[in-house]
C-alpha cells in the first residue's frame, strides 16, 4: 500500500512538474471563444487559426477571437469538420440542409439540387481548390452553386466512395474477393489492390488532396496514392488512440488522436510524435506553420503551447526569483519568503537548499576566507569547512543589518546596506563603523579600492570617506543597481533606466542599444555579456575591441516573463529568473519570427466602411481610421514598431507604435496603403470616389468649355486683327506695285537717253549706215522694252530676247573691241517667269562702267542656271576695269547727273522680297580679285 502511494505521488509530482515544464495557454468563452466544446483547429492560407466548435466558428490571430454563427449565416452553429483550400476559403461541413465556406469573413452556403435532401457529410473530398463529401450513399459536388448528387456503388459485396480525381473516379472495395478495386471515368477497372491495413476495418475515410486518400483505425493507417496508384500501410508505432483525424494544411499532413500529434515524413511514416499530457483531456491536435502545438478539448477550450517554449524548462513557478550566484560550482536561486534552492543540472530543478522566510538577499563565497554567505533580512547562514552556522540578524530585542552584498578587503568586509556601507569585523561578524550615504545597492572590491554603486553614480570609499569617482569630460549620474568585473582593467555598471555602461575608471562609454534600459543583473562569460533587462536577456559578444549586440530572448524565445532579475549560463543553458519563476532556455535555440502577417481591419471613411471593391464617395471634412493587426501567436503578444505610408500623398515611411492609424482631409483618388514591420508588410488598395463636379469627365468638360470659349473669343481677335492686316497688307501691296512700276517707269527715259547718246554717237561720226541700222534696232527694242515693262513678270525666253536686242545694239557701238554671250541651261524652262526688266540694267551697268573705259577687248557673258523646279540663278560677268576704279570714275565726273540705277535695283529687289511672291538673293563681286578686274554678279531667284 505504501508504495502504491508512493508510485501515485510520484506520478502526481511529474505530472505537476510536465505542466509547469511545458507551459500550455488556455483559451476559453473568457478569452472570445464561442463555446469550450472544440471539434477541430486548422490553419488557413494567410496564417489565421480556425476553431470548430458546437456554437459556431472562431478565427484568430493571436489576439482577438472573430466568430462566426448564423447570426452571419452559417447554417447551423454545430460545425463538425473544416477544411482549408489554396484559394482562401475555410469550408465548413455539419448535417445541415446547406453546406459551403468562408471567405474573408463573408458566409457562403449552398443548397442541394434536391429541395428537401438534408446533407450529412461523412468523408471529405478535396482536389486542390476543389471540395466535396459523401454521406456513405452518395457523393455531392458543387456545380453551380449546388450540391449535385452522384449516386456510388453499394451493394451486398460492395462499397463504392466516389472521389475528385482527373483520372479516378470510384474507389470500390470489394469484400468477397478481399480487394481493392479502382474504376476511372470510363467505368472501367484501372486497377485491383489486395485490401490491406486499416481498409478492413476503418473508422475514419478522407481524400486528403489531390492524389492522397486514407483510411484510419486506431492502431494503423493506409494511404492510396491515386497518381502512382501505390498503397500502403502505417501503425501508430505501437499506440494505440481514438478519435484519430488528419489534416493537411501548410504542405504538412497531419494525423492526430488523443494523446498525440505528428507531422508525416515524405515516406509518410510518423515524424516524430509530441505526446499530448492526459490531464489536458484532449481529443484532437494540430501544429501549425511555426510548429506551435493547439489542443482541442471537449469543454476546456484551447490549450495552447508555442514552438519556443515547447524547448523551455520552468521551474519554481509563480514565484519571485531574485538573484543567481555562483558559489564554488554550484548556481544558488534566491527565492523570495522560501530561502535558498540549488539547481541540479541532471534534472535541470531547483532542490531546496536553505529554508527561510521573508526577503532572500544574496548568496557569497569570499575565498580569502574560504566561507559561503548566505544573506537575508533576519539571519546570515555562514557555510564553512562543510559545517553551518547561522547569526541571527532580528530577534524582537535586537535588530540590524550588515549588508545585502560582503566584499572582503584589508583583513576586513564590507557590506552595503540602504543607508551606506557597514566596516565588518570577519571572526564575530560585528559592524566596527558605519559609512553613511543613502542609496547604495551594491558593492564590488576592484583593483585594491572598494567601488559603491549608488542612485546618483559610481563611488569608492577611500580613506574612511566615501567619493565620488570622477570620469574624463563626462558627468556620469545614473542610478547604477550593480558592479560587475568584466575583466582585470573594465567594469560594467547596470543602470535603472539608462541601460549598460562599461568604464575603466576614467573612460565611460554606453554600451550599445542599450540606452533605457533596466539592466538588473548581468553575467560574463569569456567574451561575452549577458543583461537581465525588463526588455528580456540581451547578448553582447566582442568583436575587435567594442561590445556588439547580438541577440534578443524574450517571451517569444520562451521566458516565462520580460522582465528578468537575474541571468546565468549552466552548459548550454540559459537559465532566467523573474519574479514568475525561472526560465531554462536552450541558448541555441533557432530563432523563430512569430510575426505571420499584417492585415488591415477596421477601415473607416466617416465611419463608413471602404474596401478595394467597395469605394466610397468623397465628403467635406473627412477622416479616415485603419486599424493595423498582426497573426501572431506569441505569448503574450509582441509589440511592434510599425511604420506606414500612404501613396500618393506621402513619400517617406512614417513610424508608430500605435495599431490606429488616422487621416484627415484625404481627397478623391486612388489610394495604397502600405504597411511593415520586421520583414512582413502588406498593402492595401482603396478609392475615394470624387462627387460629380470633382470627377474628371466634369471637369474636362468645364475645361473644354472654358477653352472654347476663349478660343471663340481669341478666333474673333484675331479675325478682327486679320481684317486689319489684310487690308494694310494690301494696301502695301498696291504701294509696292505702283513704286515698281514706278521704278520700270524711270528705267524707260534712262535707257533711252543712253541709247540717243549712242546714235549721236554714229552721227557725229557720219556713220550714216550705222546709225540707220542702229535706228531699226533701237525702235525694236524700244517696242520690245514698252511691250514687257506693262508687266510685273515676263518669261525667261522674252528676258533673254530683250537682253540679245540690247547686246547687239551696243556691240554696233562698240564694234569689235566689244562681244558678249548668253549661256542657257539647257534643262532650264525658259516658259518660267521673271520679274520684268530686272536683268537689262545689270548688263547695260556691265557694259557703260565696266567695258566702256576698258582699254583693250570687252566681255559680257550671262547665265541662266536651273537650281530647282522654282529655282534658277543668272550670273552676268564682265572684263571691265572693275568696281574701284568705276567709283574712281564716277567721282571725278563733272556732270550733273548721277547714276541712280544700282540703288533702284536693290530697291526694287527688296520690294519684290516683301511682295512674298518671289525671293531674291543678290551678290556683287571682283571677277579677279588679285587685280580687282572685271565684275561678277549673281542673282539667286527663288518663286514662292
Amino acid at each position: 500500500m505504501q508504495k502504491r502511494s508512493f508510485s501515485i505521488l510520484v506520478i502526481l509530482l511529474l505530472w505537476g512538474n510536465l505542466a509547469w515544464t511545458q507551459q500550455y495557454i488556455n483559451y476559453t468563452t473568457k478569452d472570445g471563444l464561442p463555446s469550450n466544446h472544440i471539434y477541430r483547429i486548422t490553419q488557413d492560407s494567410k496564417g489565421f487559426m480556425w476553431f470548430i466548435t458546437d456554437k459556431g466558428m472562431s478565427k484568430f490571430d493571436g489576439k482577438i477571437f472573430k466568430n462566426f454563427t448564423t447570426k452571419e449565416g452559417l447554417p447551423t452553429n454545430d460545425i463538425w469538420d473544416i477544411r482549408t483550400t489554396p484559394d482562401g476559403k475555410v469550408w465548413f461541413f455539419s448535417k445541415a440542409s446547406q453546406l459551403g465556406y468562408i471567405k474573408n469573413d463573408s458566409v457562403f452556403s449552398f443548397k442541394s439540387i434536391d429541395k428537401n435532401d438534408i446533407l450529412y457529410p461523412i468523408g471529405i473530398l478535396q482536389y486542390k481548390n476543389e471540395v466535396g463529401f459523401s454521406n456513405g450513399q452518395n457523393a455531392y459536388f458543387l456545380e453551380d452553386s449546388k450540391w449535385i448528387k452522384q449516386k456510388q456503388t453499394k451493394d451486398k459485396d460492395h462499397y463504392g466512395e466516389l472521389i475528385i480525381h482527373p483520372f479516378i473516379k470510384e474507389i470500390i472495395i470489394n469484400d468477397k474477393y478481399g480487394t481493392l478495386e479502382l474504376i476511372n471515368h470510363e467505368h472501367k477497372l484501372e486497377k485491383t489492390f489486395k485490401k490491406l491495413g486499416a481498409i478492413n476495418e476503418n473508422l475514419y475515410r478522407t481524400q486528403i488532396n489531390d492524389s492522397l486518400y486514407i483510411w484510419i483505425n486506431d492502431t494503423e493507417f493506409t494511404l492510396l496514392n491515386l497518381n502512382s496508384l501505390q498503397i500502403q500501410s502505417h501503425t501508430f508505432n505501437g499506440m494505440k488512440s481514438k478519435f484519430i483525424r488528419v489534416s493537411n494544411v501548410n504542405d504538412k499532413i497531419q494525423l492526430s488522436g488523443v494523446g498525440f500529434v505528428s507531422n508525416l515524413t515524405k515516406k509518410y511514416s510518423l515524424d516524430s510524435i509530441i505526446k499530448i499530457p492526459p490531464y489536458l483531456q484532449d481529443h484532437f491536435s494540430f501544429l501549425d506553420k511555426n510548429n506551435n502545438l493547439w489542443v482541442a478539448t471537449f469543454g476546456k477550450g484551447v490549450f495552447f503551447l508555442p514552438h519556443s517554449k515547447r524547448n523551455a524548462t520552468y521551474r519554481l513557478n509563480n514565484k519571485k526569483i531574485g538573484k543567481l550566484q555562483r558559489i564554488q560550482d554550484n548556481l544558488i536561486a534566491n527565492v523570495y519568503n522560501e530561502g535558498f534552492y540549488k539547481y541540479n543540472s541532471i534534472t535541470k530543478d531547483f532542490d531546496p537548499f536553505i529554508k527561510e522566510k521573508g526577503f532572500i538577499f544574496n548568496a557569497i563565497r569570499i575565498d580569502s576566507l574560504q566561507t559561503n554567505y548566505y544573506i537575508t533580512n533576519k539571519k546570515i547562514f555562514i557555510e564553512k569547512n562543510g559545517k553551518q552556522s547561522v547569526l541571527q540578524l532580528f530577534s524582537p530585542q535586537k535588530k540590524y543589518e550588515l549588508g545585502n552584498n560582503l566584499v572582503y578587503f584589508q583583513g576586513f568586509l564590507y557590506g552595503n546596506t540602504s543607508f551606506g556601507v557597514n566596516k565588518i569585523d570577519p571572526k564575530n561578524l560585528k559592524s566596527l563603523r558605519e559609512y553613511r550615504q543613502n542609496g547604495v545597492r551594491d558593492i564590488l572590491k576592484f583593483r585594491d579600492r572598494i567601488l559603491l554603486a549608488t542612485a546618483n553614480g559610481l563611488k569608492t570609499l577611500k580613506n574612511n570617506n566615501i567619493e565620488n569617482i570622477q570620469f574624463v569630460d563626462t558627468l556620469f549620474d545614473k542610478p547604477i543597481v550593480k558592479i560587475k568585473k568584466l575583466n582585470n582593467r573594465e567594469l560594467l555598471l547596470c543602470t535603472d533606466g539608462f541601460g549598460a555602461y562599461i568604464t575603466d575608471l576614467h573612460k565611460i562609454t554606453l554600451l550599445k542599444q542599450s540606452n533605457y534600459l533596466t539592466v538588473q543583473n548581468a553575467f560574463i562569460q569569456n567574451n561575452s555579456i549577458w543583461l537581465a533587462t525588463n526588455n528580456g536577456i540581451w547578448h553582447y559578444a566582442k568583436e575587435d575591441t567594442t561590445y556588439e549586440l547580438k541577440r534578443k530572448y524574450s517571451t517569444a524565445d520562451g521566458l516565462i516573463y520580460n522582465n528578468c532579475n537575474a541571468v546565468n549560463i549552466v552548459k548550454n543553458d540559459l537559465i532566467v529568473s523573474s519574479d514568475n519563476g525561472i526560465s531554462i532556455i536552450p541558448i541555441n535555440l533557432q530563432k523563430s519570427n512569430t510575426l505571420l502577417r499584417l492585415y488591415l481591419d477596421n477601415i473607416h471613411y466617416n465611419n463608413t466602411t471602404i474596401t478595394e471593391k467597395k469605394p466610397v464617395y468623397y465628403t467635406s471634412n473627412n477622416h479616415l481610421d485603419i486599424t493595423i493587426n498582426a497573426i501572431d501567436f506569441s505569448i503574450p503578444n509582441s509589440t511592434y514598431n510599425f511604420q506606414y505610408k500612404l501613396s500618393p500623398i506621402q513619400k517617406k515611411w512614417t513610424q508608430t507604435a500605435s495599431k490606429t492609424l488616422n487621416f484627415s482631409n484625404v481627397l478623391p483618388g486612388k489610394y495604397q496603403l502600405k504597411v511593415k514591420a520586421n520583414t512582413i508588410s502588406t498593402n492595401y488598395a482603396f478609392e475615394i470616389l470624387p462627387l460629380w463636379w470633382q470627377r474628371p469627365i466634369t471637369k474636362v468638360l468645364f475645361t473644354l468649355l472654358s477653352l472654347s470659349l476663349i478660343i471663340l473669343l481669341l478666333y474673333f481677335l484675331r479675325e478682327r486683327e486679320l481684317t486689319k492686316k489684310t487690308t494694310k497688307i494690301h494696301t502695301q501691296k498696291k504701294i509696292a506695285e505702283n513704286e515698281l512700276y514706278a521704278l520700270r517707269s524711270q528705267m524707260n527715259p534712262h535707257f533711252v537717253f543712253n541709247s540717243l547718246n549712242a546714235i549721236q554717237y554714229y552721227l557725229t561720226n557720219n556713220e550714216i549706215d550705222l546709225s540707220e541700222k542702229y535706228l531699226v534696232k533701237f525702235s525694236k527694242l524700244i517696242r520690245m522694252f514698252f511691250d514687257f515693262s506693262r508687266y510685273d513678270e515676263i518669261s525667261i525666253q522674252e528676258e533673254i530676247q530683250l537682253l540679245e536686242g540690247y547686246l547687239e545694239i551696243e556691240k554696233l557701238r562698240f564694234g569689235e573691241k566689244f562681244t558678249y554671250s548668253i549661256e542657257i541651261d539647257h534643262t532650264l524652262n525658259l516658259d518660267q517667269h521673271i520679274p520684268a526688266m530686272l536683268l537689262q540694267p545689270i548688263v547695260e551697268n556691265a557694259v557703260n562702267h565696266g567695258i566702256f573705259h576698258k582699254q583693250g577687248d570687252g566681255f559680257i557673258h550671262v547665265l541662266f542656271k536651273k537650281l530647282a523646279p522654282s529655282q534658277f540663278q543668272v550670273q552676268i560677268k564682265d572684263n571691265g576695269i572693275g568696281r574701284i576704279k568705276s567709283g574712281e570714275i564716277k567721282k571725278r565726273s563733272l556732270r550733273k547727273h548721277q547714276s541712280k540705277s544700282t540703288e533702284i535695283l536693290h530697291e526694287r529687289i527688296h520690294l519684290l522680297n516683301q511682295s512674298k511672291r518671289w525671293q531674291i538673293t543678290y551678290h556683287i563681286s571682283d571677277l579677279d580679285s588679285t587685280n580687282n578686274q572685271g565684275t561678277k554678279v549673281s542673282l539667286l531667284f527663288k518663286q514662292l
